[in-house]
């Protein structure tokens, strides 16, 4: 065996403890008993810092993303019917919402008819949702949410840097702003983010719910109707981890329900609105907040 042979596996072996050691520190307390799932998102943060570093070394060509959202909104404007109650309920709801963001796009929802569970962002302040994510929440909180942690994706920067990345890829410098439009619906249809960015944008979106009138306790509830449309449930496996680009449901659902249980315990006085019958009715709680959707403690008043 050559002296090279011998160090490379030194670092295997070297390597392969480091695993061992942090899942035995974690066994006790992670919900998935012994899995690969808390050191492949903390893997995942060297992979984040990279592509960050590669995407902002890149020249921008003067391109603003309030004007490139602008552009991506006109393209879903022209198959979109404006007058359709489920459009006209999320952006009543992103309108209240994004009131409490720094980067001061003109936030816009559209509807996308699919029956699967599903939303994504896009630069500059757009946002799709599934004809089947609706469906499957059960309150205007619930939405609420889903908004929050994708609006995270677009205040954190997640999206204009994938897009940024991708026009250099292909060495685009140049475009009409159509062209460009189309070039990121595209990107993003089969775009995935990463484990540390959906973190990221979890942590966003809890953060922006409790600025909110709005149950904390939702983001938690909202993966667990996720959970429940999952075709089978998923057992942690390396593989399955790793190539996943979201963080398993069973880690999100303990991580945001611990959040809001501490809020909840922080601010027992105050009382949250949950909007089962406003998501039923589609009308804001900016319209119409029901007495009884109120709780307090957990409780509805």
């Amino acid at each position: 065996m050559t002296r090279g042979h011998i160090v490379f596996l030194l670092l295997i072996l070297i390597g392969g403890a480091f695993i061992v050691f942090t899942l035995y520190k974690q066994k006790s307390r992670a919900p998935l008993g012994l899995s690969f799932s808390p050191v492949f998102q903390l893997i995942g943060k060297s992979t984040r810092s990279t592509d960050i570093a590669l995407t902002r070394m890149l020249p921008i060509d003067q391109m603003d993303e309030k004007d490139y959202g602008d552009a991506i909104a006109k393209e879903y404007l022209l198959q979109t019917d404006t007058k359709d109650k489920n459009y006209i309920y999320l952006n009543a709801l992103i309108k209240e919402v994004s009131k409490f963001s720094k980067k001061k796009f003109n936030y816009r929802v559209f509807i996308v008819s699919s029956p699967v569970a599903n939303a994504y962002a896009l630069p500059g302040g757009v946002i799709c949702v599934t004809e089947g994510l609706l469906s499957t929440m059960t309150s205007e909180a619930q939405i609420v949410s889903i908004l929050s942690h994708e609006m995270g994706h677009i205040e954190r920067g997640h999206c204009f840097d994938a897009i940024k990345f991708e026009l250099a890829f292909k060495k685009i410098k140049s475009g009409t702003t159509g062209q460009l439009a189309d070039i990121a619906i595209n990107c993003f249809l089969r775009h995935s983010f990463s484990k540390t960015q959906e973190n990221d944008a979890d942590e966003y979106g809890y953060d922006l719910l409790v600025l909110t009138q709005y149950d904390p306790m939702a983001c938690c509830e909202t993966f667990k109707q996720l959970q429940k449309q999952e075709f089978k449930s998923r057992q942690s496996t390396i593989v399955s981890d790793y190539l996943d680009t979201h963080p398993p449901l069973p880690l999100r659902i303990e991580k945001s329900g611990q959040n809001a249980s501490q809020w909840w315990e922080e601010h027992h006085d105050e009382k949250r609105y949950v909007g089962h019958k406003n998501l039923v009715d589609r009308i804001s709680m900016s319209e119409q907040a029901y007495e009884n959707e109120w709780i307090k403690e957990g409780s509805i008043l």
